[in-house]
């Protein structure tokens, strides 16, 4: 089987680049510099190291897990590039940039990009899992 990983790479990649680009066209930008979903957080630095370890540990994970399905694979590449997309903002202006600006929420395509990945890898486990009971029975 073709390697999937230089794929997902170029799907991180490109998520990067079209979340920052939008983030650098749009006009009418919210600049979040609190956590994810606004959540209060003491120190702003600390998101960043955090972001940091999970994205990390998301890489090492995918790349030391043989038996992730493909369809796995591209969904953590979605988490990785949503999460890293936003990490570039914090690190560079010190909050995340909202391009989304509606009564209750704001967000981005790497917001997007993340929640997407996360819906992907439940799915694709959950069918995995039913799958497995079906062989059982």
């Amino acid at each position: 089987m073709e390697s999937m990983y230089p794929w997902s790479i170029v799907a991180i990649i490109l998520v990067v680049a079209i979340d920052q680009l939008s983030k650098a066209t749009i006009r009418s930008i919210t600049l979040n510099e609190v956590g994810a979903f606004s959540l209060p957080v003491s120190n702003a630095a600390s998101i960043g190291i955090a972001t940091a370890f999970v994205l990390l540990f998301l890489a090492l994970f995918v790349y030391a897990r043989a038996r992730l399905t493909r369809i796995q694979v591209y969904g953590t590449a979605l988490i990785i590039a949503g999460g890293l997309s936003n990490l570039i903002d914090r690190l560079v202006i010190g909050g995340v940039r909202e391009i989304v600006n509606l009564p209750t929420i704001a967000f981005n395509i790497a917001d997007v990009s993340v929640v997407g990945g996360a819906i992907v890898l439940i799915i694709s486990t959950l069918s995995q899992g039913e799958k497995r009971l079906n062989r059982k029975q």
